[in-house]
């Protein structure tokens, strides 16, 4: 028998959770076959098969699970899924339903007695009469369940009696509460809106995604740890707008889309690499200067934020930043993307301009003490060096950094630093 557990996948807090099994319990699985979703705060990852055998599932979907747990086991094909108890244990026979239940409550099945037909096996009412705590009066309540299940249910108002489980041991699951509710006869109520305390009407209810726990937490957690400051300004890009223009004109030729997220990427990298002050992080009691340059860009999903890193954006040319750029986009919008895609960002990068945002206070990343964020490309008039108003083309920009370790002079010198890098183009061929 093989354990299967849940792999090392570089989760800050551990926790992961069952998205959903690929393949039914009982099944009959080979070696790197799918059979789970997992899904992290940042990413939803494939969990292959360790080997072959008949699948046992442990833990249902919409679990949270940790690291190295074991989720599910399997089993030779030539064994039972229920082997007999070693020779020195009272024998008892029960199902792999109410072993598992057994298990979580911390059950020893070996001190209970058989009451099931012809006090032939273990069932489950055994296991929770010998909780303390539970009797055969709250027995028949007691529905298995995934958690998400649960959680569905009481804020769809769906009793779980009712519902017909389709998981392993009969458990409900999040797609039997789904189909149940799906089913159900509206009652009149069921039209008008509800309201909460205050009188405020309710418009929906749904439970917060993993991803979204873990942008909310991290959000609270990193204006908890920081001492966050924003400062605003322009930058004049007119530079800048002629190469995005010769990028877009030899669009054929080079194979890639304009783009001004790659632009501020490279920048970004030169300007790190010129003034690293801004590329660096509190670690503990120490001041860390990180020699990689990983610019982290935040791309916006129908699951939430996510922010992939481009590694050594100083080294890489503005070409192979391009590329990069649009295949972390494409993989996070596709859900595609590794845990090894999504860590080590040493600064990051926001282009809000895309979703017509000028200025922001951007948050910081953990572990960072610098994000800049960038408005819409506006075409505005200016003076030149000749008092003769012409067409200029400026951005706003929004630099947030860390101000236990940035001082407002420090983060002026790399605005400086990254004006004259926007202002001079070729040193981002």
């Amino acid at each position: 028998m093989q354990t299967v557990q849940v792999p090392k996948i570089g989760v800050e807090d551990g926790v992961v959770v069952i998205q959903q099994w690929a393949k039914p319990n009982g099944a009959l699985v080979h070696k790197d076959e799918v059979l789970a979703m997992l899904e992290t705060d940042k990413v939803t990852v494939d969990l292959p098969s360790p080997g072959d055998g008949i699948l046992e599932v442990v833990e249902f979907e919409g679990s949270q699970v940790r690291m190295t747990d074991v989720i599910a086991l399997l089993h030779d094909p030539n064994e039972t899924m229920n082997p007999a108890p070693p020779s020195n244990a009272r024998p008892y026979r029960a199902s792999p339903a109410v072993k598992r239940l057994a298990a979580s409550l911390g059950v020893s099945l070996a001190d209970l007695a058989e009451s099931g037909p012809r006090k032939a096996r273990i069932t489950r009412k055994d296991v929770l009469e010998a909780t303390e705590g539970l009797t055969a009066k709250t027995v028949s309540s007691i529905v298995p369940a995934s958690p998400l299940a649960r959680r569905l249910a009481q804020q769809w108002g769906i009793d779980l009696q009712t519902v017909s489980g389709q998981g392993p041991g009969h458990a409900v699951l999040a797609e039997d509460v789904r189909r149940a509710s799906a089913l159900r006869q509206p009652s009149p109520d069921d039209n008008r809106p509800h309201s909460n305390d205050g009188g405020r009407l309710i418009h929906s209810q749904v439970p917060l995604t993993p991803i979204r726990q873990a942008i909310a937490r991290n959000m609270k957690t990193s204006l908890a740890e920081t001492a966050q400051m924003t400062l605003m300004g322009w930058f004049d890009v007119y530079p800048l707008w002629n190469l995005f223009q010769s990028i877009a004109k030899d669009r054929e030729y080079l194979g890639i889309k304009a783009s001004w997220t790659a632009i501020f990427v490279r920048a970004l990298g030169v300007a790190l690499s010129a003034d690293p002050t801004l590329n660096s992080a509190i670690v503990e009691q120490d001041w860390i200067l990180w020699e990689s340059i990983h610019v982290g860009v935040a791309v916006a999903t129908e699951r939430g934020l996510v922010v992939p890193v481009i590694r050594d954006a100083n080294r890489k040319t503005l070409m192979d930043i391009h590329r990069e750029v649009v295949l972390m986009a494409n993989k996070a919008r596709e859900n595609r993307l590794g845990a090894e895609d999504m860590h080590g960002a040493t600064f990051t990068l926001s282009n809000f301009g895309s979703f017509g945002g000028e200025w922001g206070t951007p948050i910081l990343n953990r572990g960072e003490s610098g994000l800049l964020g960038i408005g819409g490309l506006e075409k505005v008039p200016v003076v030149d060096a000749m008092d003769q108003i012409v067409i200029g083309y400026r951005m706003p920009y929004s630099l947030t950094v860390d101000h236990q370790i940035v001082d407002g002079a420090a983060a002026g010198s790399f605005v400086n630093t990254l004006k004259k890098i926007i202002e001079r183009p070729v040193r981002l061929l």
